[in-house]
């Protein structure tokens, strides 16, 4: 390698160790709408953290788990710890014990996948499966067909 590349990749490794995600955002505080009966959208987040905390105590401690979060930002890690609140997830990328609060998480899911070579990203197991089933399928529907009429005598 170069020494022109040294530079950026030093830069590059400087970005990537320092990139946290975004786990809390700030609300106003001493709202008086929150005082009043709660609105559909805070019915639909309440049962949406209710299936969260459902999702990640089936998980368990010491298990692996991925998280997506409402920014856009997904974790992938361990399970360390479960409260009422939130949760610790020993994220495997970052190397670090991350907190997350319940409302700040879009979905999770057990488990995590090997990181793609091509994109650095983390592919989903159950994506990876399901494109294999397809495919699979797409063979025995029209190449099969296609390879036992090839090879018929006439």
């Amino acid at each position: 390698m170069g020494r022109k590349h040294l530079p950026l990749l030093l830069a590059l490794s400087l970005l990537l160790t320092q990139a946290r995600p975004a786990l809390a955002q700030e609300g106003p505080a001493g709202d008086a709408a929150a005082k009043t009966e709660p609105t559909k959208q805070q019915k639909a987040d309440a049962k949406r953290i209710e299936k969260l905390k459902r999702v990640v105590d089936k998980v368990g401690v010491g298990r692996r788990i991925t998280v997506f979060l409402r920014n856009g930002d997904d974790l992938h890690g361990t399970v360390s710890r479960v409260g009422a609140e939130d949760f610790d997830v020993a994220e495997v990328d970052l190397k670090q014990l991350i907190t997350v609060r319940y409302e700040f998480v879009e979905k999770a899911r057990e488990g995590y996948g090997n990181v793609n070579l091509f994109t650095g990203r983390r592919r989903s197991p159950r994506k990876g499966t399901s494109l294999g089933i397809l495919a699979g399928a797409m063979f025995v529907a029209i190449g099969l067909p296609l390879i036992l009429i090839g090879t018929a005598k006439d």
